[in-house]
């Protein structure tokens, strides 16, 4: 057993030199030469491994303060079996490491932390990734994880706060604080935040198991058309959210800067709240969306199965309400205030019985008088008057009148 006094420096200088002692205590380690290598147990105050130098590691690496690699520099984990680096610092890449424990994490562009497969990383501290590479089965931080660079884990991801704006997959996302997205992420499980804002990027995840509000502005963040889905409030500013969302009468939706809310759900979703502002929303599942709530935008896109609102429809542009896409919409309301029905297809109106008022796409060529027959409508009806973009019958309908409008 080798053993160095605290203050003092051992200096590897020798190519292709390997030491097989049991080495370390409280000095440093200093690497200087290239393709050094440490077989046996080695701990030190620091591991510091010098520009273009490298070091293999085929036993257990401790570093009590630090670990740097600086530029060029390399350290190989081959057959190692454990590594506690203290606060480390990469400009170059540590590979094939086996479990690794270290203090705050920094690596720069050219910097690498790989861990070989089904081996953990965990960091007492913050991580800040500006631009490099790291792998590992999973991550765990106690501080803040900010990540421009690759984050590649076949497990979870943990953090008191995430940020990642580069490129990130992880079997599932956990952050104390709150989450910011603006890379191509994907979540092949959930996440859980107290807060959630997807900046750019695409966010793809199983779940979202939020206490915070949801925050969207650009880019696209969904979730599977089966997953769970929650938030204190939704505000998409920009881009696209997309899933089987289900949105309460006690939660709030804003739309600015044409953001889109795409409902995508493989079962059923209601919208209970308001829909309103700049933007659109969209139903593109095989499922079932309804709208309970007040519906205030001019338009409505139904590319999958089919949207009921039956909600009032409350337009005050005088330019009527334009219906897009080859889904059933169905409109149940009977205080709808559109006025008119601009273009659209595969609209279903007056679900309600009793209803008179019958909205069409163009009342071109309709005058009162004139029979009308249908689904729904009662035998012998006629039109009563002819208004804007609709007509009034002379006797309520029976049930929905169904049809292309």
């Amino acid at each position: 057993v080798l053993t160095f006094a605290p203050g003092t420096t051992f200096t590897l200088t020798k190519t292709d030199g390997i030491v097989a002692n049991q080495i370390g205590g409280n000095g440093d380690l200093v690497v200087a030469g290239v393709g050094v290598a440490l077989s046996g147990n080695a701990s030190f105050n620091s591991v510091t491994v010098n520009v273009n130098k490298s070091l293999a590691v085929s036993g257990s690496l401790a570093a009590t303060t630090s670990t740097t690699v600086a530029i060029g520099g390399a350290i190989d984990g081959t057959g190692a079996s454990d590594f506690q680096l203290g606060t480390t610092t990469l400009a170059g890449p540590v590979t094939n490491a086996p479990d690794t424990t270290t203090k705050n994490l920094t690596l720069n562009s050219a910097g690498q932390l790989l861990l070989l497969p089904g081996k953990t990383l965990s960091v007492t501290g913050a991580v800040a990734n500006t631009g490099g590479a790291i792998a590992a089965a999973s991550l765990a931080a106690t501080g803040a994880i900010t990540s421009t660079g690759s984050l590649l884990l076949t497990g979870p991801l943990s953090g008191s706060v995430i940020d990642l704006a580069g490129t990130a997959t992880a079997a599932s996302i956990t952050s104390v604080g709150s989450f910011t997205n603006a890379a191509t992420t994907t979540v092949t499980g959930g996440i859980i935040a107290s807060g959630v804002v997807n900046a750019g990027g695409n966010l793809s995840a199983g779940s979202l198991t939020n206490s915070g509000k949801i925050t969207v502005q650009n880019g696209v963040f969904s979730i599977a058309g089966t997953g769970a889905f929650s938030a204190s409030e939704y505000v998409i500013s920009g881009g696209t959210l997309r899933g089987p969302i289900s949105i309460p009468s006690t939660k709030t939706l804003t739309l600015s800067g044409g953001g889109t809310l795409d409902i995508n759900t493989s079962a059923t979703a209601v919208i209970a709240t308001t829909v309103k502002g700049v933007g659109s929303l969209t139903m593109s599942g095989p499922g079932l969306a309804t709208v309970s709530g007040a519906f205030q935008l001019p338009a409505v896109a139904v590319t999958g199965n089919q949207l009921n609102i039956s909600g009032a429809i409350t337009n005050s542009s005088g330019a009527g309400f334009t219906k897009t896409g080859g889904g059933l919409l169905v409109l149940s309301s009977t205080a709808n205030t559109y006025g008119k029905l601009v273009t659209g297809v595969g609209i279903q109106v007056g679900s309600a019985a009793g209803d008179t008022l019958l909205p069409l796409a163009s009342t071109t060529g309709l005058m009162a008088g004139m029979v009308v027959s249908g689904t729904g409508i009662a035998p012998g009806s006629t039109i009563a008057s002819v208004g804007s973009g609709n007509v009034t019958l002379s006797q309520p309908l029976m049930a929905a009148a169904s049809g292309n409008a």
